[in-house]
């Protein structure tokens, strides 16, 4: 079960914070929460195991002592019994406990590869700002169209709104030049 501790770092871990920081600290969180999941598909495994265990053992314990009584009970109420029985319960909550936390850390992974994805579009977005040609050359053989068309959408209104500001710019948009043969 996660503690109280490891709930206050899963928060930190999977917000952005610091551009550097959340980039240079990606690969050893999905690493640490990639191996905690693991532990905790194993223990969902122990936990099952043990819980059907001991339900088989109660169900031929209860089986055994009503025969050596005489006394006929159908499979349904050698079910319920066994459902009541303290041992079964405990087991049970313990596979169920188990089991939360391994869903919980599966949501924890698929954060993490999203927020790599939005580290990775934030990086791209820097660079197109930083160097747009060098940025628009490595975008277009890696990224969606739609983004690039986004992006460039951006940045017709950031100058649009500059060119507002100072009278003196004017916008030029390019336009099909004919060569003649």
């Amino acid at each position: 079960m996660l503690t109280q501790r490891e709930l206050e770092q899963l928060k930190k871990d999977i917000s952005v914070g610091d551009m550097d920081e959340a980039v240079d600290g990606q690969a050893a969180l999905v690493y640490y929460w990639g191996s905690k999941a693991v532990d905790s598909d194993m223990r969902v495994l122990a936990t099952k195991a043990s819980m059907d265990e001991t339900e088989a053992r109660i169900r031929d314990g209860l089986r055994s002592k009503y025969a050596r009584s005489g006394e006929k009970v159908t499979e349904g109420t050698i079910k319920d019994m066994t459902l009541l029985d303290a041992g079964f319960k405990k087991a049970q909550q313990a596979y169920f406990a188990a089991k939360k936390d391994s869903e919980l850390l599966d949501i924890v992974m698929k954060a993490l590869d999203n927020k790599r994805s939005m580290l990775k579009l934030a990086h791209e977005r820097i660079l197109l700002r930083l160097n747009p040609e060098f940025a628009n050359k490595i975008m277009t053989e890696r990224i969606n169209p739609n983004i690039l068309k986004r992006l460039d959408a951006e940045n017709a209104r950031e100058a649009l709104r500059e060119s507002r500001d100072k009278p003196e710019l004017k916008i030029t948009y390019p336009t099909k030049l004919k060569i003649k043969k």
